[in-house]
């Protein structure tokens, strides 16, 4: 069975850098401690704009808006026994409490930082470097 589940990637443009909005992780699992995304499971009868709407009010108590919420990309992911598919969602918030995470400088998210994110997210971060490098924003 595969889980589709959504991710939003809050991003903003300080100066001449993309910086990114991320939390760390608190469960028993195996990805406890690690940065991540917001996000969470699409439930029935949602779309994966809403269900990223949902998930980013319930981790971070901001409501986005449904209409700027603009799908990125769809990635598979094989985690052995839970197989998921990642609806990532990216959104332009300039300011934001930040009580529940950090921003990250984009530019900053290298090899020394892949131990510290779900290793589904290497992928998207390599996509998000490519896709701002040249002018997306």
């Amino acid at each position: 069975m595969i889980v589709p589940v959504v991710i939003v990637i809050v991003w903003r443009k300080k100066v001449a850098e993309v910086e990114l909005y991320m939390q760390v992780r608190t469960d028993t699992g195996e990805l406890n401690g690690m940065w991540e995304f917001p996000g969470g499971k699409i439930e029935n009868n949602e779309t994966a704009a809403q269900a990223a709407v949902r998930e980013f009010q319930e981790e971070v108590s901001i409501d986005l808006k449904l209409e700027k919420c603009q799908l990125f990309k769809i990635y598979p992911h094989d985690y052995g026994p839970k197989k998921v598919l990642l609806y990532t969602h990216l959104y332009q918030l300039d300011s934001m409490d930040t009580s529940h995470g950090k921003w990250h400088k984009l530019a900053d998210i290298n090899d020394d930082f892949k131990n510290k994110i779900p290793a589904a997210n290497w992928g998207i971060i390599q996509d998000l470097k490519s896709y701002f490098k040249h002018g997306n924003y």
